[in-house]
């Protein structure tokens, strides 16, 4: 099999697809644009606010303008079905590894005779 970064590319945007919903070019844009938009609100646009407003009425506004930013991320996401953010992935990952931990958790089990270990990983496997 020859390497080349024109398969390694199409490999990672088969893999964006089958865990986000979109390709790697599409999430990459898209998290750009999430990144300005998140620097934008907590740098300038919070500054101008505790300017203009004063600390106390810019926290309260820039809370509701930060309410309705999330709302419209989560209503795009709902629109879309593309985890833009990659939370449903690492969902995904937190899952596997609670079952590994799980399942480490069984397999592992300490008995007070060492030799009740090895048959009751043989019975535990069975359903395997």
């Amino acid at each position: 099999m020859e390497f080349s970064i024109k398969t390694m590319l199409r490999k990672l945007d088969e893999k964006a697809l089958e865990h986000f919903g979109a390709s790697a070019g599409k999430l990459l844009i898209a998290r750009g644009i999430y990144q300005a938009i998140d620097w934008t609100f907590d740098n300038p646009i919070y500054a101008a606010a505790i300017f203009y407003f004063g600390p106390i009425k810019a926290f309260a506004w820039m809370t509701l303008a930060a309410a309705i930013l999330n709302s419209c991320y989560l209503l795009i996401y709902q629109k879309t079905g593309v985890d833009w953010l990659g939370i449903g992935a690492i969902k995904k990952a937190a899952i596997a590894t609670e079952e590994q931990e799980l399942i480490a958790k069984i397999w592992n089990r300490e008995f007070g005779w060492g030799w009740l270990r090895w048959p009751y990983r043989a019975f535990m496997a069975v359903p395997l």
